[in-house]
């Protein structure tokens, strides 16, 4: 969650300030953040449904046919308890 947060302020301060003191116009910055964006996007969409429920499989952040930013406490589907981690 920390990373996340880091990135998204990297994404969307960091990299236009750059770009401006680099001298680049406001313009631009839009060509070098939306497919910056568009690749955090499918890259945590992608890492987010790799995350399964170790017994039976099933993504934690479906809900039926619908993807949620926050994982569910128990499996929808076997009901196993997810938040705590065994190893």
């Amino acid at each position: 969650m920390l990373w996340t947060m880091v990135a998204m302020f990297t994404i969307v301060w960091g990299i236009p300030f750059v770009l401006m003191t680099v001298g680049l116009r406001a313009d631009w910055t839009a060509v070098v953040l939306i497919p910056l964006g568009i690749a955090w996007v499918l890259i945590g969409g992608i890492r987010s449904l790799l995350i399964r429920c170790p017994r039976c499989g099933k993504s934690v952040f479906m809900r039926g046919l619908i993807s949620v930013p926050w994982p569910a406490k128990r499996c929808s589907r076997c009901r196993t308890d997810l938040t705590t981690c065994s190893r």
